[in-house]
């Protein structure tokens, strides 16, 4: 069974909360020797997802 697939919208100061917040929950497990490979996965995601988006944004406006 395939998992569900969910896409969001944000805003800059958004993506820049959500980043930022998954990075401090991370850093929380870190010090409680948590395992952190789902974190570290999903903020992979949400920032290679934001780099593609600003490259073809730039692109656009060349």
């Amino acid at each position: 069974m395939r998992n569900k697939l969910f896409t969001i919208e944000l805003t800059e100061d958004q993506y820049h909360l959500v980043v930022n917040c998954l990075n401090d929950v991370r850093t929380k497990c870190i010090e409680k020797d948590i395992d952190t490979t789902d974190i570290d996965e999903l903020l992979l995601k949400i920032i290679e997802n934001h780099e593609k988006f600003v490259s073809k944004e730039w692109s656009y406006e060349r």
